[in-house]
């Protein structure tokens, strides 16, 4: 009977369409009434206790990650450097994928996440080179599973949770399987593409392979401001005209291009342009340039808002020279360097501006990292 009424409560909450932790709980329940030891404490108590787990914290922010690499276009600069680096080979489409696969597996640890990434952009490119869709989709879905293989891995930090055993030794024990795994498609895509006669494309420079590289590796990381951070410096109205500088992706741009009349956006990485085209795609109140800010910034109009967040090198002189020319009335400073902020915080101070914030802000915790927010007011 106690069986029963565990099979019995389980399968027919699951055949409700009841999600399967909650279909525990009841079945739980059930066995508690069944034998009489019903506790409503006892119940909430093991719901607390098994939602209380730190090193599961790793699975949801593994899949964010994922997604932050499809939305922010470091999927696809890591094809392009796979692509750099095999895509000239018979067949080079297949060991993109394959090199692309471990590359993305090593980051995200969501099977899921890097599927979705490697079709989107690879199965389309497949097909108009000739290969067989099904033929390619099967490759992008057995290279997906690496994921889960090597680390960081979702699927080792929930055994290694449930289990009780090392998580960072679960990880270890993943890389060679997960390299195998990897060098048997290889293997297995070339016996398939053997006799194909596509056309691979042409063999890439040294250094274009190495600028792919360096695209891959930068990624264009820009420091992403709370919405209070926002709010404090930007303080829009919906009437300003703004110039978001290195813009990277446009994630603060889009922010801006809610809270004000019009944004331009400038930034130097095609891809990096590219890509916020696709996330901005739905708003009509933003311009993109491609191009240096030294270049852009000098043949367009005086704005409101200037948001600049440069590499750790900081402002050039002919930036400056152009700030301190056009003179907008507010400026947003984002600094991956304090010397360079405290260097360019000078000539600003120079050319009129006075410093109205300043907030550090920990984007590498457990590191001697800090990069820092500044709100600058012309005066005069």
């Amino acid at each position: 009977m106690t069986i029963l009424i565990f099979l019995g409560s389980m399968i027919g909450a699951m055949a409700l369409g009841v999600p399967i932790a909650f279909a525990l709980l009841l079945c739980g329940a059930a066995l508690m009434w069944h034998l009489n030891m019903f506790d409503a404490q006892i119940l909430a108590q093991n719901v607390i206790n098994g939602a209380d787990s730190f090193p599961l914290l790793a699975v949801p922010f593994f899949m964010l990650a994922g997604e932050i690499m499809n939305a922010g276009g470091l999927s696809r600069r890591i094809v392009n450097f796979a692509m750099a680096l095999v895509g000239h080979v018979k067949g080079g489409l297949g060991y993109v994928t394959i090199v692309a696969a471990v590359i993305m597996a090593s980051l995200s640890g969501s099977a899921v996440a890097d599927a979705a990434a490697l079709t989107a952009l690879l199965l389309p490119m497949m097909v108009a080179a000739g290969h067989d869709k099904a033929r390619s989709a099967g490759l992008i879905a057995s290279g997906g599973i690496i994921a889960p293989i090597i680390p960081p891995s979702i699927g080792f930090v929930i055994f290694g949770v449930a289990a009780n055993v090392s998580i960072s030794k679960l990880f270890m024990a993943g890389i060679f399987p997960g390299i195998w795994l990897a060098l048997s498609l290889w293997v297995t895509w070339w016996w398939l593409v053997r006799k194909e006669t596509i056309a691979p494309p042409p063999r890439k420079s040294l250094a274009e392979v190495l600028d792919a590289m360096r695209q891959a590796i930068r990624a264009d990381v820009r420091t992403v401001l709370t919405p209070a951070q926002r709010e404090r410096y930007a303080t829009l109205t919906g009437k300003e005209t703004v110039i978001d500088g290195y813009s990277g992706v446009g994630l603060l741009t889009a922010f801006l291009a809610e809270n004000a009349a019009s944004v331009i956006a400038i930034e130097v990485n095609p891809d990096a342009v590219a890509d916020t085209a696709v996330n901005l795609q739905d708003t009509n109140n933003v311009s993109l340039y491609e191009g240096w800010l030294e270049d852009v910034l000098p043949q367009l109009p005086t704005p409101d808002l200037l948001v600049v967040h440069p590499p750790q090198k900081g402002l050039s002189k002919p930036v400056i020279h152009t700030i301190t020319r056009k003179r907008p009335f507010r400026i947003i400073y984002i600094s991956s360097d304090i010397a360079t902020l405290a260097r360019d915080g000078k000539q600003l101070s120079q050319a009129g501006y006075t410093l109205k914030a300043i907030q550090p802000i920990d984007t590498a915790p457990q590191t001697y990292h800090l990069d820092t927010v500044s709100l600058w007011h012309w005066e005069n």
